[in-house]
């Protein structure tokens, strides 16, 4: 998928990275979320350690699984498929590329619900309370996301670039994990988030932007480009070496072209709209939080702000955990 000017295949996939990143960091936020529940609603100490380790031991096997099933069907896909033509390949990389500016730009408007900047309590669902309830829900919800990580790389295969898969697949893993780890404990300690919650939400939008001019440009490529705007001659803006490379991720680009420019402003202005859908959506249902009041009405129930995983627009997860005789 990624070629190189040369003709050669380069190592590293910047779509493949924030395909798996996305759907690990979306991974990592199920699981945070089950162990700040658990943290916040344990009676005991052994209870707590108990919920814990099925929260782990849950995570693992779906992770695992869920990985040899993707290293079957890929593995036969990798050795079978044959070279096709170039046009192909670079059609395939430019799809992508828009999938995975689609996927940043959904994190982008996730991160203010997993930070709990936008509250929501319409629309509550059941994680579980027993046991069996809790292992299944994160066997099933982990083991999802890692599979659609396949299930989004199977055109590498069928394409014959699965050369770049490893190293981006790594990548976009430490990424998504890294990224997970940081909502986690600012979920847990952090009292102000505000500004935590607006970078990440600037840079994957930011990203997001540049993924799908990316995706737009490679496809002029294959289909013609449309009328120059400007062309940089300065090596210095160069958008292939440093120091202006570092910003490539984000839109940039030394030459505009028509199209590079009518998809820049044009998904910059959706991210800004879809932002304000979402903040107002969540200003208008979102009730008064009164966490005294609602314990002394109910001390067995917890409502956490979360994302739901089933559905995008179902954010709050209500655990009941009042029937502590199943443990």
């Amino acid at each position: 998928m990624a070629v190189e000017d040369g003709g050669e295949q380069s190592l590293f996939d910047l779509a493949v990275a924030v395909i798996v990143a996305r759907e690990f960091l979306e991974a990592a936020v199920i699981v945070g979320s089950y162990k700040n529940i658990i943290l916040r609603t344990s009676d005991t100490l052994e209870e707590q350690r108990l919920r814990l380790k099925i929260v782990n031991q849950s995570t693992f096997i779906a992770a695992v699984s869920a990985l040899f099933v993707v290293a079957c069907v890929a593995i036969p896909l990798g050795l079978l498929s044959r070279k096709i033509d170039t046009r192909v390949v670079a059609i395939i990389e430019g799809v992508s590329k828009l999938i995975a500016a689609i996927f940043i730009a959904q994190l982008s408007l996730k991160v203010p619900v997993w930070l709990d900047i936008y509250k929501k309590s319409e629309e509550n669902f059941n994680m579980g309370s027993s046991i069996k309830e809790m292992r299944f829900n994160i066997i099933w919800n982990i083991w999802r996301e890692v599979a659609e990580c396949g299930v989004f790389l199977l055109p590498y295969f069928f394409s014959g670039s699965a050369i770049a898969i490893p190293v981006s697949f790594l990548v976009g893993l430490a990424i998504g994990v890294a990224m997970g780890l940081i909502i986690y404990y600012a979920n847990r300690r952090l009292k102000k988030k505000f500004w935590l919650c607006f970078s990440m939400a600037f840079i994957f939008g930011l990203f997001s932007v540049g993924l799908f001019v990316s995706g737009c440009s490679k496809m002029e490529t294959v289909f013609g480009s449309t009328p120059v705007i400007w062309q940089l001659q300065d090596p210095f803006w160069n958008a292939y070496k440093f120091p202006m490379t570092l910003l490539k991720p984000f839109g940039y680009s030394s030459t505009r072209t028509v199209l590079q420019c009518a998809a820049f402003w044009s998904w910059t202005l959706l991210m800004l709209l879809l932002h304000y859908r979402k903040y107002k959506k969540y200003q208008t249902s979102a009730t008064p939080c009164h966490d005294e009041e609602a314990n002394d009405k109910s001390a067995d129930k917890v409502l956490v702000n979360t994302e739901s995983y089933s559905s995008a627009e179902k954010d709050d997860v209500n655990l009941d955990l009042s029937d502590h005789s199943s443990l």
